[in-house]
């Protein structure tokens, strides 16, 4: 599903079919899903992104996005609870996680990066199975399943990554105005009619900085 994403175009979908016939067979998949991920993809691509009804995939062209954006930047030495202790509002979880990293770098792959208006956004494509049912796909329930992945603090490091950049390429940067927020696409909840499978946030410019002062940033004012 990452590598369809990765070859179409959102604007006219019209190498859709081709890159799926190429796909399934390269990844072990039986063709018998053609249609179905075909669904997926139409369902995706033209759907209003909450909560930012008029962004859709389908307004998107070429130039607007970065598929798969590589990031590269050194940290300080980092435990894991420290780091949830940021991006989270609970303020125990310092005894219930344990693990961290060395200083030296941080390395990843975002899966879509794109601009729509003045903003920046990040994107992450889900596969996971929540249940058989569009209502396992409820936004408090995404909620919980990004937090018992640790997809918020991925995308906390991603919004790291993406305002650094943004700091050094626009001139009159301000996160606020320009950094539009992350979302999280869980696909097999995506519908036509509601907003489950959609799961977004803008973290506070308050966590933002505090995260990019841990990992081994500046200070802002």
């Amino acid at each position: 599903i990452h590598h369809i994403f990765e070859e179409i175009d959102f604007a006219t979908l019209q190498d859709l079919d081709t890159v799926i016939k190429q796909s399934l067979p390269q990844h072990g998949i039986d063709g018998r899903w053609e249609a179905v991920i075909r669904d997926m993809i139409n369902t995706v691509i033209h759907k209003p992104l909450h909560p930012v009804p008029e962004l859709k995939l389908s307004k998107l062209s070429g130039r607007d996005i970065i598929p798969e954006m590589e990031f590269y930047y050194p940290n300080q030495e980092l435990q894991t609870a420290e780091l949830l202790s940021i991006i989270r509002e609970s303020g125990d979880v310092a005894n219930h996680y344990q693990g961290g990293a060395a200083e030296g770098f941080l390395n990843g792959f975002i899966d879509l990066t794109f601009q729509f208006g003045d903003k920046f956004y990040l994107l992450d494509y889900k596969t996971n199975h929540l249940g058989n049912s569009i209502n396992d796909y409820e936004s408090q329930l995404l909620t919980h399943e990004m937090q018992e992945a640790y997809y918020d603090l991925q995308y906390h490091i991603y919004s790291i990554a993406l305002h650094r950049l943004l700091k050094k390429r626009l001139p009159d940067y301000s996160y606020e105005q320009n950094f539009g927020g992350a979302f999280y696409l869980f696909l097999r909840g995506m519908n036509r009619d509601g907003n489950e499978g959609i799961y977004f946030d803008k973290p506070d410019r308050a966590v933002i900085e505090k995260l990019d002062n841990y990992l081994g940033g500046t200070k802002h004012g």
